[in-house]
């Protein structure tokens, strides 16, 4: 069931709080407190997803697990975090693929998608809720095209669908009902990103995950919950190589691996080979030129951040 949370937009010192769209499973539904982004939390304030806005900063609720075993997240380590605050952490949610055989029932005016013989991983209430699901039909020709979000997963190790016993079901809740029924249709399940968030501590050049934001917090414990940045100036103390700003044009931060970042030089006219495949964290917010007559290179940038 859909359940709406409404509430006045409340600023407070120039401070907004915004809830995310609700899905099960998570805490702190309605709660506008004003947070201290620099402290972890043992026990879940918000949702996960929630936006704090203060000022030109903006900064999203997050649970941090820890660190992959390697570059994969099928094995997470509950690794706390070790002088990250700065440090942009990475999602750990994966796509996860069923075939046509798998997707047990798929009706037409229902709010409700069953999958049989879920995956290991992901045989847990809630595992996908806030997520989305998206996929194919081959029939009818005008509306092929599927796409939801999960407003809830519920989850049975034996269960009966539309007359049928399964085992491992998954029945994933919808916020809008299925337009068709499925003749042939395979699905794609993607958890909500800010429920899995990791902090990858390997190489700089393993670049597989998608930044989420910047840790507020220096040594944040594993499992527990934090404000990662999205937006605004940030001091950056995790620069992964050479700093960068003597020269002109060097603006552009790109991320890597590892959450350091790196600036892009006077003598890349282009995004090269490297730097072109990085996401972008943002641009330097001051540069020691305009101090006096020459220029150096920042040894702690403030940085604009750009990630949404």
């Amino acid at each position: 069931m859909v359940k709406v949370i409404n509430h006045d937009v409340r600023v407070v010192d120039g401070s907004t709080i915004y809830m995310p769209a609700w899905f099960q499973g998570e805490s702190g539904w309605g709660n506008l407190k004003k947070p201290n982004i620099y402290t972890a939390d043992a026990v879940q304030q918000y949702p996960c997803g929630t936006r704090f806005v203060e000022g030109d900063r903006w900064f999203r609720y997050a649970r941090y697990l820890g660190s992959p075993a390697t570059y994969t997240t099928t094995a997470i380590t509950a690794t706390d975090g070790d002088d990250i605050m700065g440090k942009f952490l990475m999602q750990g949610a994966y796509q996860q693929d069923y075939a046509d055989s798998l997707v047990v029932r798929h009706v037409a005016g229902e709010t409700s998608s069953w999958i049989g013989t879920t995956v290991a991983t992901d045989r847990s209430d809630d595992f996908y809720s806030g997520g989305f699901v998206n996929g194919k039909d081959t029939a009818p020709a005008d509306a092929r095209h599927f796409s939801r979000r999960i407003v809830a997963h519920n989850y049975d190790a034996a269960k009966t669908v539309g007359g049928t016993a399964y085992t491992y079901v998954s029945e994933l809740q919808l916020d809008q009902p299925i337009t068709n029924s499925k003749t042939s249709m395979a699905v794609t399940v993607m958890p909500n990103c800010w429920k899995r968030i990791l902090w990858y501590s390997d190489t700089a050049s393993a670049q597989y995950y998608s930044a989420m934001g910047a840790c507020m917090v220096n040594d944040p414990t594993a499992t527990y919950f934090v404000w990662l940045q999205t937006h605004g100036p940030m001091a950056c103390h995790h620069v992964a190589n050479a700093n960068v700003g003597a020269s002109n044009f060097e603006m552009v931060y790109y991320i890597l691996g590892d959450g350091s970042v790196q600036g892009i030089d006077s003598s890349t006219d282009t995004y090269g080979i490297g730097e072109g495949q990085f996401q972008i964290a943002g641009r330097i917010l001051s540069n020691t030129i305009i101090e006096g007559a020459t220029g150096a290179d920042e040894g702690l940038p403030i940085l604009w951040i750009e990630l949404e």
